[in-house]
């Protein structure tokens, strides 16, 4: 039996594509089957992860910032070290990383889409943060 809407071929006895899950056939009454349960959503769990993880990353450099402009006791200009470069840059890919997740996520037939959509708020508000803080304090 070939798919109305993708034309992959399935088994006979199947009310699914296996390609794309549309409805194969009608029941006797002409009614289609029940949609099957949308799948969990793997890039939208990946997403809400980086977002938790950026969140942890940017409090990190925070903190590292903090401690060493009260080691410098200047405020305007702490040392950067190594560490605090290599903690800023794992944050901006962690926060880059989760956007992609989470918009690929959204975009993810038949899936489930809470954990993208909150990925997705989650990501876009620290890559706000990150952008308001380089721009406050530039």
């Amino acid at each position: 039996m070939h798919c109305p809407h993708c034309n992959k071929e399935n088994v006979p006895s199947a009310q699914f594509c296996i390609n794309c899950g549309a409805p194969l056939a009608t029941d006797g009454s002409g009614h289609s089957p029940t949609v099957p349960p949308k799948r969990r959503n793997g890039l939208g769990t990946a997403s809400f992860i980086l977002g938790l993880g950026s969140i942890v990353l940017w409090v990190v450099l925070a903190l590292m910032l903090l401690s060493a402009m009260e080691a410098s006791g200047d405020s305007s200009s702490p040392t950067i070290s190594p560490l605090m470069m290599l903690v800023g840059l794992l944050a901006i890919a962690t926060t880059l990383m989760g956007l992609a997740f989470a918009v690929a996520g959204l975009l993810q037939k038949n899936r489930c889409k809470g954990f993208a959509i909150v990925g997705l708020f989650i990501n876009a508000a620290v890559a706000l943060y990150m952008v308001l803080s380089i721009l406050l304090s530039g």
